[in-house]
Parts: C-alpha cells; structure tokens; sequence
C-alpha cells in the first residue's frame, strides 16, 4: 500500500467529529 499514514488518522479524527457534533 503506497498510502500516507495521514490518511487513515485523518479519516478517523473526521469520524470521531461528526460523532461528536452529530451526538451534541
């Protein structure tokens, strides 16, 4: 796999603030 790390960190920080703003 030629994919930067950041990728998947940043997919899972986006998760985690819509969960967040969804939840609020």
């Amino acid at each position: 796999g030629a994919q930067p790390t950041g990728t998947v960190h940043d997919q899972r920080r986006r998760e985690f603030l819509w969960n967040f703003l969804l939840i609020k």
